[in-house]
């Protein structure tokens, strides 16, 4: 009644107040990256904490995906999955879609995952890692079960020139890059600044410049608060979040003397882009290690944990200004390059 309802996209008594947003926007993403076939209409799921709001998921059944379909597309690395269902087999994503919110949001998640975990180099090496692990027993699967090179439903047209496991793999890795270009497309990306954040001189000239092909206005902020959610001089907005701050138009380099993080979009004369976002830290700063506790497994106990016992590293400042530690990371970079983000 809500997602229907005339309300439908306030946040505090619309849709949002009783879904899980990010896990609606993850499933969906998932299901079109991957071009799932089954996606939305099969083989979906839900479930919901006691006192929590309706969350998607968990993902099921993904074997006729990632271009293994010869029907509603599939084969296809363009185009998206859901305009081949009917309203029955997709009905309450085209609603959420009509709030703008939502659909900034959306493109926010894919840009922010195309820099992780869906970027190009990450999916083939992670795809090459799985092939390699299935190398020794693909070949006694396929004398068990001869089909490379043959018609088995629903394989994707081409299989008969598809007759090794190599050229299946390579296949899948061809589909999956141009299914990955194609979906880039369809978003206005986020502007591109000239540093990506960390420690920068004072006065450092921090330029923005829109995503290529794209024409508007970078409106963009300082203080960490969102642009889309803030009113401009230029650009009213409907304020989604709490307390709406002031977004600045972008009309040239930015001269930095303190620290700051800086979030920035594009609009265009009809939509949103999507955020980038960087910490900026001005100058050098006197920090360093005062302290730590290796193995600490009985000497000090963590009073918000009783019965916990974590390792610790005491970080001292001895100026008498206070020290800006966004973006920075504790890091072993000789043995292990994992990064441990300072609160």
């Amino acid at each position: 009644a809500v997602l229907a309802g005339p309300n439908f996209a306030d946040p505090l008594l619309g849709y949002a107040k009783y879904i899980d947003v990010d896990s609606w926007i993850d499933h969906h993403l998932l299901t079109e990256m991957t071009k799932n076939i089954d996606g939305y209409r099969l083989s979906t799921f839900l479930f919901k904490d006691r006192g929590g709001k309706l969350t998607m998921g968990p993902i099921w059944d993904y074997n006729l995906t990632l271009g293994n379909a010869d029907c509603l597309q599939g084969w296809l690395p363009q185009g998206w999955y859901y305009p081949q269902l009917s309203a029955e087999e997709y009905p309450w994503w085209p609603r959420l879609f009509q709030d703008e919110a939502f659909r900034v949001r959306y493109a926010d998640r894919w840009f922010s995952l195309r820099e992780t975990v869906f970027a190009t180099s990450h999916m083939l090496a992670d795809i090459d890692a799985h092939a390699a692990v299935l190398a020794e027993s693909q070949v006694r699967n396929f004398v068990r079960w001869p089909i490379l090179g043959t018609y088995v439903w629903p394989n994707a047209p081409g299989w008969a020139q598809r007759d090794t496991y190599e050229e299946e793999v390579d296949w899948m890795k061809n589909w999956l890059v141009n299914r990955l270009a194609w979906i880039d497309t369809q978003f206005v990306a986020p502007p591109v600044f000239n540093q990506d954040g960390g420690s920068v001189p004072y006065g450092f000239q921090l330029t923005m410049t829109p995503p290529a092909g794209t024409t508007g206005t970078i409106y963009y902020t300082l203080d960490g608060s969102d642009p889309y959610f803030a009113e401009t001089t230029a650009l009213t907005l409907v304020a989604v979040s709490v307390g709406a701050r002031t977004a600045l138009p972008y009309t040239g380099p930015i001269t930095l003397t303190d620290s700051a993080h800086v979030k920035a979009r594009l609009h265009t004369s009809t939509t949103w882009g999507a955020l980038n976002e960087a910490i900026f830290t001005v100058g050098e700063l006197a920090l360093y290690i005062n302290e730590f506790m290796a193995d600490n497994d009985a000497v000090l106990e963590d009073p918000d944990e009783p019965g916990e016992y974590p390792d610790w590293i005491e970080i001292h400042n001895p100026m008498t200004s206070t020290a800006f530690l966004g973006g920075m990371y504790l890091t072993d970079l000789l043995s292990n390059p994992t990064k441990w983000q300072i609160p």
